[in-house]
């Protein structure tokens, strides 16, 4: 892949995510306000955008003569990656942090760690909205710590990264970048429904597109945006529709059974109360006529009487006062009563 930092130069990311040192070198020169002035086979020569006479030459080729080569552009011999003070200005611009890696999983590993933090919970959705690249959390991990903060510096100003197109609420586009290691984040929040990938515009991150080129991917995006915002209206109206025909119907058929069993359980307790009170006067009345049958000694009621003891046992308070009355009655009519009590 390739990006395009200055109008005049270039570098080359593999597959794998890494650069040449060369690339990286002219990358970090340019970063630290440096102009690429002369690139010649072996060896690149810059020059101060403040000072164009002060003037740095890095050799990449062993076999070239330093002193003569330094000597010819009148320049200074210059190693960008051993230059701890061009690493220290670059953590100070992209806000760099730079921690040391001593193991791995038990074992000694030392390495260099180089990240730029972003916000509190910077890739979740519920604290921050999508994110700029100002605000993306980036690491890099490698041997030599200038080069752990050269490759951030350069994921910093988007090598490395992918281009988006996202779409707000009132529709307007905007252009955001994530890294690959980033990029799955944006399934939960809005891929391929508010956010479009616009990998043509990949390589222009650093310098920016052409407004020809931005134009049609932001043409393109917004194509997707429209075709899929038409799809989902038509997925929440027939959503909307079928479930309220359901809830209603479910809600008849549940509370008709409920109202027919509340009455037939108010009607089941009242039964034996009922009977009771029904069966008192009755045994009041049986002890009424008990009496008034002793007054008239006829023994044909005896009978009666001796199949409803258990009954005569609940009011015998009733039966004492039966036979005061029965003094001024003639002496045969007492006799058969003891006879009665005998029996028993």
């Amino acid at each position: 892949m390739q990006y395009v930092i200055t109008p005049d130069m270039n570098i080359e990311v593999d597959e794998k995510g890494q650069m040449s040192i060369r690339d990286l070198s002219r990358l970090m020169l340019v970063l630290a306000d440096h102009k690429l002035v002369m690139a010649q086979e072996g060896f690149d020569l810059f020059a101060s955008v403040g000072n164009p006479d002060e003037q740095l030459v890095v050799v990449y080729d062993a076999n070239i003569d330093t002193d003569a080569l330094a000597a010819e552009h009148a320049a200074t011999l210059y190693s960008p990656l051993a230059d701890t003070s061009l690493a220290q200005m670059l953590m100070r611009k992209f806000n760099i942090h730079l921690s040391s890696i001593i193991t791995v999983n038990g074992n000694l590993n030392p390495k260099w760690k180089a990240e730029r933090l972003g916000p509190y919970m910077a890739l979740s959705e519920h604290y921050n909205n999508l994110l700029a690249p100002t605000e993306e959390p980036l690491s890099i991990v490698n041997d030599n710590p200038n080069m752990a903060i050269g490759l951030c510096a350069a994921m910093a100003i988007g090598v490395g990264r992918t281009t988006f197109v996202s779409f707000d609420a009132a529709g307007n586009a905007k252009l955001i970048y994530m890294s690959h290691e980033n990029v799955p984040t944006l399934f939960a929040k809005g891929f391929g429904k508010t956010i479009f990938p616009a990998s043509q515009l990949d390589e222009y991150i650093a310098c920016g597109a052409p407004e020809s080129l931005l134009n049609e991917a932001i043409t393109k995006a917004r194509q997707e945006y429209e075709a899929a915002k038409g799809e989902d209206k038509d997925v929440i109206e027939d959503a909307v529709v079928e479930p309220v025909a359901e809830k209603d119907e479910a809600a008849v058929v549940e509370e008709a059974p409920k109202a027919e069993a509340q009455p037939q359980q108010e009607v089941v307790n009242p039964t034996p109360a009922v009977e009771d009170a029904k069966q008192e006067p009755v045994v009041a009345e049986s002890a009424q006529e008990q009496a008034i049958v002793e007054q008239q000694a006829e023994p044909v009621v005896e009978p009666a009487l001796e199949s409803e003891q258990p009954v005569a046992d609940v009011a015998p308070a009733q039966v004492e006062p039966a036979p005061q009355p029965a003094e001024p009655t003639p002496a045969p009519v007492v006799e058969p009563a003891p006879a009665a009590v005998d029996a028993q």
